[in-house]
């Protein structure tokens, strides 16, 4: 299940705290791909610009067969607003998962 009360950065990627220190951190929207409401659900995202904010965000929610929606700046005045109600996080789907077949 995808926690969307943490903040999330580049999966695999090592960052030291001074580098980070200057990473923003994104609210990007994201949405079931089929869904009922155009509502979003947020997560928050540590990146260098909007661009990298959507490419982490993507991969992160890949394996749910969600979509992102829209990308928020920190200080703009809908940052972390939470409009409408919208459908509840998917489970991963079964197709995502890699099954290892060898036995050790």
């Amino acid at each position: 299940m995808l926690d969307l009360n943490t903040t999330f950065s580049a999966p695999g990627s090592i960052t030291t705290p001074y580098m980070r220190s200057f990473m923003s951190t994104f609210c990007v929207g994201i949405r079931n791909r089929l869904a009922n409401s155009s509502s979003v659900h947020n997560m928050y995202v540590k990146a260098f610009s909007s661009e990298e904010a959507i490419g982490i965000a993507s991969l992160l929610i890949k394996p749910y067969d969600m979509i992102v929606k829209s990308v928020v700046a920190p200080g703009d005045e809908i940052y972390g607003l939470d409009e409408g109600d919208p459908d509840p996080l998917p489970t991963t789907t079964r197709t995502t998962f890699h099954v290892n077949t060898k036995e050790f």
